[in-house]
């Protein structure tokens, strides 16, 4: 089974294990203390990854429009709204400050027990895009961020598939 802390408990509910760190993937065995017959045999592993870090810093981004067009945004910071709520600089293929340095090129996102949500809001601040939303995104377990979203353009719509890569 490799190597590891063992726990032993008699809880019959959740023991917490505060050397758990963030981020990390594990393998857990349970076995069941069978008296003076010892140990059953070790459960098949259950395969947890522990909630990331803040999201909050820099990341180098690439983004892939459905038809293939990619846009390397460079490292771009994603800041912190509120409890779990970030905002990203820039959304599909459009540098920062292509419109003005003044406009709100960004989106937000919720990260739910490491499930990305776009919910739905406007871009640009009304200027050429209308709607984002998200329908798929992931927090890896190195940090790292898949983020799947659409874009209903007044030209049309698109997806779009944003790849967040921690600096």
């Amino acid at each position: 089974m490799g190597t590891g802390r063992v726990l032993n408990t008699t809880d019959n509910f959740t023991t917490i294990d505060t050397y758990l760190e963030a981020g990390t993937t594990y393998d857990i065995y349970v076995k069941a203390y069978c008296g003076i017959d010892g140990f059953s045999a070790s459960s098949d592993p259950l395969v947890v990854t522990t909630a990331s870090q803040d999201l909050a810093g820099s990341y180098h981004v690439t983004v892939t429009r459905d038809d293939g067009f990619s846009y390397d945004h460079g490292i771009e910071t994603i800041v912190l709204v509120s409890p779990n709520y970030y905002k990203t600089e820039t959304t599909g293929l459009w540098p920062r400050g292509l419109f003005s340095p003044d406009t709100d090129q960004g989106f937000n996102f919720r990260n739910s027990c490491g499930e990305i949500e776009v919910p739905e809001q406007q871009l640009f601040q009304g200027a050429y895009a209308d709607l984002v939303f998200g329908y798929y995104g992931e927090v890896k377990p190195n940090g790292d961020l898949i983020i799947l979203y659409n874009i209903d353009l007044s030209s049309g719509y698109h997806e779009f598939y944003a790849e967040y890569v921690k600096q």
